[in-house]
Parts: C-alpha cells; structure tokens; sequence
C-alpha cells in the first residue's frame, strides 16, 4: 500500500522536527522511512502504528 502525500508531509515534518537538513542524507532517510512505512502498512498495519515503529 502506497502512503499518500499529506501522510509524506508528516514524515517530512518528523525529519524538520529532528533537524535533519542535509539534503542527500535527508532524501535518503526520508526513502527509507517511506519504504518500510509501505512495509508495514503491507502487513495491515495503519499508517500511524507503522510510522510510529
């Protein structure tokens, strides 16, 4: 399952939050997160119990 935009936007907003402003590490991190997010969303997890794992 694919996470929307705003849900995007909240993962990106956790990575301001945590001053991450490197712009290649960022967009890395951000790709990993949103990866295994979907992973878990795959396994009927919802967005906010996956994003909080």
């Amino acid at each position: 399952m694919e996470i929307t935009k705003e849900q995007i936007q909240q993962v990106e907003n956790y990575l301001d939050k945590k001053g991450l402003h490197y712009v290649d590490v960022r967009l890395e991190i951000l790709d990993h997160i949103i990866l295994d997010i979907e992973a878990e969303m795959n396994q009927e997890t919802n967005f906010n119990d996956a994003f909080y794992l």
